[in-house]
């Protein structure tokens, strides 16, 4: 193991920090899983914004992980016409209709 292994681990049996890691990874997930949808789906940002009916930059901050309202998540999902599922463990799915 590296040292930033040792480390992590050492960190991770912190149950704050691991559950502030676990809803970083899963707002990252979702990000990803979102803008692979788009792109399946043939779409830009700007093409989403304008579907959502919400700022380009709103979608930009969905997909590089950052956080933002319910709202604003459930219209992407519309504009993408897509499934979003989010466990309570964490995990992330993003499925199309």
């Amino acid at each position: 193991m590296s040292n930033f292994e040792d480390l992590l681990a050492d960190r991770m049996k912190n149950p704050a920090f691991a559950d502030a890691i676990n809803r970083a990874r899963a707002e990252t997930d979702l990000g990803f899983a979102l803008s692979l949808a788009r792109e399946a789906r043939n779409m830009s940002p700007a093409d989403v914004a304008t579907a959502a009916g919400i700022p380009v930059a709103m979608v930009t901050r969905v997909e590089t992980g950052q956080v933002v309202e319910l709202a604003s998540l459930a219209k992407i999902a519309v504009a993408l016409n897509a499934r979003i599922t989010i466990e309570p463990s964490g995990k992330v799915a993003v499925k199309l209709n």
